[in-house]
């Protein structure tokens, strides 16, 4: 009976584990960013404590895969999701949101902290390279509570700032400083999602 019980025990473990992580990078998953996100901002609000968002478009992915291929894009996405998780504290989050697109969660940091750690990613990645070219990435950054006090919000206004660094010329890092209504050509959550985000 103890037996069964721990390998009852371990099988819901890899349930939850393949339920809030990506299967290609082993980030946490869209959903599971979301759920997270909500808890650190609460967190962060009873604290009295700031918190960073920042959300990250590799730039002209698109043309990464349909050169190399989607086998070669994955690769690259497992890269640019190790060299995430180089950059960050123990106490940050890493996510991948989909397609091309990923998330640092960052407990403790405000606009200057936060910035920081986006532009040590940005660096991070545009040290990969794909074929000759190095691969460039694109960062918007969020703080809370000065750019809002729900996740929901919060989240808005890091992907506004996304878009304005896109529209600056790209391969650079923007902190959110107003709306911005229109999306770059090459920066769409779901189109340009070209491997599967794991479940």
């Amino acid at each position: 009976m103890a037996a069964l019980a721990f390998d009852w025990a371990r099988q819901r473990e890899v349930l939850r584990a393949l339920a809030t992580t990506d299967g290609l990078t082993g980030l946490l998953n869209q959903r599971a960013f979301h759920e997270r996100l909500e808890r650190e901002v609460a967190g962060a609000l009873a604290a009295g404590r700031p918190l960073g968002l920042v959300v990250i478009d590799l730039d002209h992915f698109k043309a990464v895969n349909d050169r190399y291929g989607h086998a070669q894009g994955d690769r690259v996405l497992e890269a640019v999701a190790e060299r995430l998780t180089s950059v960050v504290r123990a106490t940050d989050v890493a996510a991948r949101l989909g397609g091309e697109e990923f998330a640092l969660i960052l407990p403790d940091a405000g606009p200057a902290s936060a910035a920081a750690t986006a532009e040590r990613a940005r660096v991070a990645i545009a040290a990969l390279t794909v074929g000759a070219r190095s691969l460039t990435a694109s960062a918007g950054i969020a703080t809370c509570p000065e750019n809002g006090t729900e996740a929901a919000r919060l989240l808005q206004r890091a992907d506004s700032a996304l878009y304005s660094a896109k529209r600056s010329g790209r391969n650079r890092c923007h902190p959110y400083r107003g709306e911005r209504r229109t999306r770059p050509a090459d920066h769409d959550r779901t189109g340009t999602a070209m491997n599967t985000e794991g479940v």
